[in-house]
């Protein structure tokens, strides 16, 4: 293992990056931005000393992004001022105020200016911890002109203040947050890709850079005592897999209380949606998929470690079967790219997208309809007629010779039912179902249509009679098998579509 120090924050303390394995998938690993959240930062310590780096995977960590938040609070007083500060509440706020230069003091929040840093500190608020002085930092600086500019490109260390979190209390950890420049308050998970970042964070991304990794996985700890994860989006079925980690420690987080406490999409239980663009992971996705895990800080200390340990290990697995889908994926894209356009790769493509989104709204999984999407007109130029069901013969004796033998089942059945004129029998079947009507629509459609009837010599006439007797009635077809708003403007926006496109080929005469 090549240990590496970025850089030394406020306090002097290193924060250092480490590298190792020698597999080609390239993954990052983060942790510890935020000092009063020591389970990722645990856990991660614990992941480079306790186990061997698996074969398949080269990693970057860097396991502690805030070392004077990780010390605790009182350990920076002391070293600050070369005493031991009290831990009462009153005799510690005079304390700060007697070593300090006072900048601001409202009766709750005191603001003391210590040269290297800010110290901010208030008592603490129900359980919002940090987050109430950064509210009210954000205040005194929208309402003092003085604040705000004594404010401007420093460095503010605060106390925990979450009395019942087991390894965090009140003041045994901090929280390094710092003011941009042009005034913006922030912490050191965020300005990346900012020219105002702190040494801090340009060091952690310039490590991040030069690796380009195609996973980054960022340990936090959050809401409650249940555990979840954050992806900036939905984009395949990867991206859901790694949304559903198996973490048994911990309960997993159910979608109305997310949705309350974030005010973000939560599609099911245990993810929300949201990207927060200059942050580590929202960063990372320039380079590929980026993820955030989340355990409650009300939960016992043991219990989060084990919670991210065991997310870390399952989120491998996952990176694992991607790898599979790639091979797939370069499987079907070679063989499809050979076929005509209408129904080659460039549909299977647009099937793919389209089918995560109806997967999203009808609760399919969305991993499964993934792998039906890319396989399902395989056997397009064997038998147009028998397609589906020879389709699916296909898939299952791929998806046996990658590795994915225990999907290949369930996509079997949605390939074999998603051309049948009966009802989908699963969510997966109807999902996969729309998606292909929906690309049979519209304009897409209708020079889907035109190019396939081009090849089997029917003119425009022809194309008009199969428009009429066909995809003008999909839209019915889809409202006949789901009522999910969504899907159905968006079945209903191609079919106006596709009728206005008729209706101009009849107007020139046809």
């Amino acid at each position: 293992m090549i240990r590496k120090e970025l850089t030394r924050d406020r306090s002097g303390r290193p924060i250092v990056g480490c590298e190792s394995g020698k597999g080609e998938v390239r993954i990052f690993l983060g942790a510890g931005a935020h000092g009063d959240e020591p389970a990722g930062v645990l856990a991660a310590l614990r992941l480079v000393s306790r186990f061997k780096d698996p074969d398949d995977f080269r990693f970057r960590r860097v396991p502690i992004r805030d070392p004077a938040g990780h010390v605790g609070f009182l350990t920076i007083l002391s070293e600050l001022t070369g005493e031991k500060p009290p831990e009462k509440y009153e005799e510690l706020r005079e304390f700060i105020k007697k070593h300090g230069r006072e900048i601001y003091d409202d009766g709750i929040l005191l603001l003391a200016d210590y040269d290297k840093v800010i110290i901010a500190f208030a008592p603490p608020e129900d359980d919002k911890g940090e987050d109430a002085i950064n509210d009210r930092i954000a205040t005194a600086m929208s309402e003092s002109s003085t604040v705000y500019e004594e404010l401007l490109g420093r460095h503010i260390f605060m106390p925990a203040n979450q009395p019942k979190s087991e390894g965090v209390g009140l003041y045994g950890r901090g929280f390094t947050s710092y003011v941009s420049k042009s005034g913006r308050l922030g912490n050191y998970n965020r300005f990346f890709g900012s020219p105002e970042a702190p040494p801090e964070v340009k060091a952690v991304q310039e490590f991040l850079d030069e690796f380009k990794p195609h996973y980054t996985i960022d340990m936090h700890e959050g809401y409650d005592d249940c555990f979840y994860v954050v992806l900036d989006e939905l984009r395949d079925g990867i991206d859901y897999l790694l949304a559903r980690p198996k973490v048994t420690s911990l309960r997993i987080c159910s979608k109305e209380e997310l949705e309350r406490t974030h005010n973000a999409d939560a599609p099911w239980d245990g993810v929300i949606v949201y990207k927060i663009p200059d942050s580590l992971a929202g960063y990372a996705t320039r380079y590929g998929h980026a993820i955030t895990t989340e355990t409650g800080l009300k939960a016992p200390l043991q219990k989060r470690i084990t919670a991210h340990m065991q997310a870390f290990f399952n989120l491998l697995e996952v990176i694992k079967i991607e790898e599979r889908v790639k091979t797939v994926e370069c499987m079907v894209k070679k063989a499809m790219s050979e076929r005509p356009d209408d129904h080659g790769w460039s549909h299977v493509k647009r099937v793919k997208t389209l089918s995560m989104r109806t997967s999203k709204r009808l609760g399919a999984d969305a991993f499964v309809v993934y792998l039906a999407a890319l396989l399902h007109d395989i056997a397009s130029e064997i038998d147009r007629e028998r397609h589906a069901l020879i389709g699916a013969k296909i898939a299952k004796k791929i998806l046996g010779e990658v590795g994915l033998e225990e999907y290949a089942e369930r996509v079997a059945k949605v390939i074999e039912e998603h051309s049948r004129g009966e009802e989908p029998s699963n969510k997966e079947s109807l999902a996969l179902k729309i998606a292909d009507l929906l690309d049979a629509t519209g304009y897409i459609g209708a020079y889907r249509a035109i190019a396939y009837g081009a090849r089997k010599g029917r003119d425009l006439n022809g194309f008009i009679k199969h428009a009429n007797e066909k995809l003008l009635k999909i839209y019915e077809r889809i409202s006949k098998h789901t009522r999910d708003e969504e899907i159905l403007a968006e079945a209903k926006r191609r079919h106006e579509e596709l009728l206005r496109f008729v209706e101009v080929i009849r107007e020139e005469g046809f």
